[in-house]
């Protein structure tokens, strides 16, 4: 699949001009690396899921910074929560703006580290899957009120694959991605609630309806939505 412009790219320079370092936040895999790399492919680029990328940084994270003071993009910046702070006395250090590139699924302690650590150094893009602004001049316009706007549903050729795809993800985000973040909720009750608020989307909430679906009190099913909100 070819790289679709993001409407988001000309907003991404304009934080950089103004902010010593930019985070990109938004959904696992809705396009933050490949907006960085298409749009800055000549920074240096460490991906801190990769064990290598994350040893290089964690082995002497001031010392890396020292090294590499500018053109420097971080993918998956939550995790390495030391980064801030030693990120924040960089900056101190040798002002300049457009320095640094941070991204990563947005979550509550990511905006907490980067707001208690960094806050007047840095600017913040949110990031969504594409719009059909985005896609309006592509192939892909025609599929995108069914598939969404996720970049590699629509690297793929077929239903079955792209059913397999959105499978996997939704499951990494209730087996995965919660519990990394704290929230101990039981898997198989989050996923039959996600599933049943798909068959009522559009329609006005009904929590008691749901809390006797799924055999629970309509508080229990309350604090799962604001969950999934968050």
């Amino acid at each position: 699949m070819r790289i679709i412009p993001r409407a988001q790219t000309a907003r991404l320079s304009e934080l950089l001009r103004a902010f010593p370092a930019v985070l990109i936040a938004g959904p696992r895999q809705c396009g933050k690396s490949t907006l960085v790399r298409s749009a800055y492919p000549n920074w240096r680029q460490l991906d801190l899921e990769r064990p290598s990328d994350l040893a290089a940084l964690s082995a002497d994270v001031e010392g890396f910074l020292r090294a590499n003071p500018r053109r420097l993009a971080l993918d998956e910046a939550q995790r390495f929560p030391a980064l801030f702070p030693a990120l924040r006395n960089q900056i101190d250090r040798s002002p300049g703006k457009g320095r640094f590139l941070l991204s990563g699924s947005a979550s509550p302690s990511l905006m907490r580290d980067v707001s208690e650590s960094l806050a007047g150094r840095i600017g913040l893009l949110e990031l969504a899957p594409f719009s059909s602004a985005e896609l309006a001049r592509t192939t892909h316009i025609g599929a995108r009120w069914f598939w969404g706007g996720y970049p590699p549903v629509h690297s793929l050729r077929g239903a079955p694959a792209r059913l397999n795809w959105l499978d996997s993800y939704v499951s990494t985000f209730l087996e995965r991605d919660l519990p990394a973040l704290g929230v101990r909720l039981a898997p198989q009750r989050l996923r039959l609630l996600w599933t049943m608020l798909t068959h009522v989307h559009g329609n006005v909430l009904n929590v008691s309806d749901l809390a006797r679906s799924l055999t629970v009190s309509p508080h229990t099913v309350a604090d799962h939505l604001d969950v999934l909100e968050g």
